[in-house]
C-alpha cells in the first residue's frame, strides 16, 4: 500500500513538474543544473569562501537524497506531503542552493548615487539576493563615501573595495542564516 501511494505521489509530482518546469523532468537536466555552478577558477581558489563550498556541498547532497527518496515524504506531523508541498520543497532546495552560489560568485554592482540636496556624488557598492520566485534583486548596499574622496586616479583602490565587499559578504551570510538556521 505504501509503495502504491509513493508511486502515485511521484506520478503527481512529475505531472506538476511537467506543467510547471518540463525541462527539469529529465534526470540529466537535474544533474546538469546541480553540477553546473558557473564558478570560475578564482572562486575555487578563494579560501575565504571555503565555508560556502562546504554549505553548498551539504545542500547538494541533501537535494540528491530528497530527489531520490522512494518512500512517501511526510511532514513534521508524520502526514504524507501533498504534491504541491513536495513541489515547494524542491523549489526551496533550488532557491537555497542558488543563494549559496550567489554568495560564492560575489555578484556585486558599483554605482554612483547623486545626492541632489548637497550635489555630492557617492560611490555605492551593492549586492544581490534571490527572492521566492528565484529572481535576483538588489538587497544589500554599502556607501563607500563621496566620489571625490574615494576615487584615486579615477579608480577605487582595491583595499577600500575589498573591505566593503567583505562587509557585504558578511551581510549576505547573516541574511542566509536568518532565513535558514531556524529550519
Amino acid at each position: 500500500m505504501v509503495e502504491l501511494m509513493a508511486f502515485k505521489t511521484m506520478a503527481i509530482v512529475k505531472g506538476l513538474l511537467l506543467l510547471l518546469h518540463p525541462h527539469l523532468l529529465n534526470d540529466d537536466d537535474w544533474s546538469d543544473w546541480l553540477n553546473n555552478d558557473g564558478f570560475r577558477e578564482e572562486h575555487y581558489n578563494d579560501e575565504s569562501k571555503s565555508y560556502l563550498f562546504i554549505e553548498l556541498n551539504k545542500l547538494k547532497d541533501r537535494f540528491v537524497k530528497d530527489m531520490n527518496e522512494k518512500e512517501v515524504l511526510n511532514d513534521e506531523g508524520n502526514k504524507p506531503l501533498s504534491p504541491l508541498e513536495i513541489y515547494k520543497l524542491i523549489e526551496g532546495h533550488k532557491e537555497r542552493i542558488e543563494k549559496v552560489r550567489l554568495m560564492i560568485k560575489g555578484d556585486i554592482l558599483i554605482a554612483e548615487h547623486h545626492h541632489k540636496p548637497s550635489d555630492i556624488f557617492y560611490i555605492v557598492v551593492r549586492a544581490y539576493w534571490i527572492d521566492k520566485k528565484g529572481k535576483k534583486f538588489r538587497k544589500f548596499s554599502k556607501n563607500l563615501g563621496a566620489k571625490e574622496s574615494v576615487m584615486i586616479n579615477g579608480k577605487i583602490p582595491d583595499s577600500k573595495l575589498n573591505v566593503i565587499i567583505k562587509e557585504l559578504e558578511g551581510m549576505m551570510w547573516r541574511q542566509y542564516q536568518d532565513e535558514y538556521d531556524r529550519i
